[in-house]
């Protein structure tokens, strides 16, 4: 009896063997020639395995009705070939195709594609988690060549475009999909982190999406020391164009992996936009609420140039005076010292320019008293706590600003949060896990 195993290898191996003597017998004269000829000596023994593989898989075919894991039937209909672009090169799958014949618009399914974990593209899945990691991270038009180059697969810049958006949509879904299971059920997500002291930072930046410009609200979560310094490989991402309500969710469950309601402190840090404390005070109420303080900082300078205009060295003397007072949890003397500047300059005017000295001050005036309590400096340094948000800004700057507002780009509705959800599972080192839970939940 014949060994199909034996027989499909020998097969290959007199495949390659032709193929070997053809490299050895080309006039390669440089290290560039020599390493194409053996890339195509790889390319020819991998395709032969893949496709001897394949065929051993079958079509997909069991009998005439294929019952679903829903209980969905359907009937056989007929055989579709397919070809997948995988790492190493093409395979021809043939596969049964069952159609739905009940009238009820379930579709039809080929059951081998399912077993495979094949998505609607050509590429298979470790080719397309590479294709989205580079299409989160260089402009689609560039992805070609990078592939091309390092793999030597051709695929065509609206591949790049469609499978980045694609993965990117499925990685959404299934962090929704979690989040959802969470509110409906605390237990649902259970971790055993209990990290000593965890910050979450949120900050939002503005892209140009669906023909407007949308506010991408950005959270990151990371562990800090007895200085408030940043503990090295802790920081994750969580990121959502919309409404704070559609950060909320995801936050909420990435918080819980981190073991935010186990941290022996939790800090929120915010710049001051009010939905900033309004996620905080309903997602985190245990959560220590500081303001950044270079954005305190920036607004007591924006007082010093209202109250002492071109006089330089005036504002100069009285902004290092404020951050003094600041460093002293001093805040009271900040809003009096504002106050009476504004009192000496008189109410803005109706309709006043966002720069009048007089509306500038009114402004900080509300900003000092509204974030009072977020601004006790010394109190939070002597506790060891950090003070400042570049953690989240520069958070801003990697996942929105360096890829989704490049010179001229525009992106339609969908696609830039795909990118974002995309970029955010690559920065958090688990696209590849991501992917799989998005696919087995499909």
């Amino acid at each position: 009896m014949t060994d199909p195993v034996a027989e499909a290898a020998e097969r290959i191996v007199t495949r390659l063997r032709s193929s070997v003597e053809s490299a050895l017998r080309s006039k390669a004269r440089t290290v560039d020639d020599a390493e194409e000829a053996a890339r195509i000596v790889g390319k020819v023994a991998s395709e032969a395995t893949l496709q001897a593989i394949a065929d051993r898989w079958g079509t997909g075919y069991e009998k005439r009705v294929h019952v679903d894991d829903s209980g969905v039937e359907r009937i056989f209909h007929r055989h579709g070939e397919r070809e997948i672009q995988t790492l190493t090169g093409a395979m021809r799958l043939r596969r049964a195709y069952y159609l739905d014949r009940s009238g009820e618009g379930k579709g039809g399914i080929f059951p081998l594609d399912r077993r495979l974990g094949l998505g609607a593209g050509g590429l298979s899945p470790r080719l397309e988690e590479i294709v989205t990691e580079l299409g989160s991270w260089v402009p689609f038009e560039r992805v070609p060549a990078l592939i091309e180059k390092v793999l030597g697969i051709a695929i065509s810049e609206q591949t790049a475009r469609r499978v980045t958006e694609r993965c990117g949509a499925l990685i959404a879904a299934e962090e929704d999909r979690e989040a959802e299971l969470l509110r409906r059920d605390p237990r649902a997500v259970v971790s055993d982190k209990a990290p000593a002291r965890l910050a979450i930072a949120a900050d939002g930046v503005m892209a140009h999406v669906g023909g407007d410009w949308r506010e991408a609200k950005i959270a990151t979560l990371f562990e800090f020391d007895e200085h408030g310094e940043q503990r090295a490989a802790t920081k994750r991402y969580v990121a959502r164009f919309g409404s704070p309500e559609d950060l909320g969710e995801p936050l909420d469950l990435e918080a819980r992996r981190a073991g935010a309601d186990r941290a022996g402190i939790l800090v929120f840090l915010g710049d001051g936009a009010p939905w900033i404390w309004n996620l905080a005070s309903e997602r985190f109420p245990h959560a220590v609420c500081i303001l950044d303080y270079f954005h305190a900082v920036q607004h007591a300078a924006s007082v010093a140039r209202a109250r002492f205009g071109t006089r330089v060295r005036a504002a100069s003397a009285w902004l290092q005076m404020a951050k003094a007072r600041l460093f002293r949890d001093d805040v009271d003397w900040l809003i009096q010292q504002t106050r009476r500047f504004a009192d000496e300059a008189g109410p803005p005017p109706k309709g006043a320019h966002a720069e009048d000295p007089r509306l500038v001050l009114a402004r900080a005036i509300d900003y000092f008293r509204i974030n009072r309590d977020r601004m006790r400096y010394r109190t939070f340094r002597d506790r060891g706590l950090p003070i400042g948000s570049g953690v989240v800004e520069a958070a801003c700057k990697t996942l929105v600003q360096q890829r989704l507002k490049g010179p001229g780009m525009r992106w339609g509705s969908g696609g830039a949060p795909a990118v974002l959800a995309a970029r955010s599972a690559v920065l958090n080192r688990d696209l590849e896990q991501k992917l799989r839970a998005a696919r087995g939940a499909a």
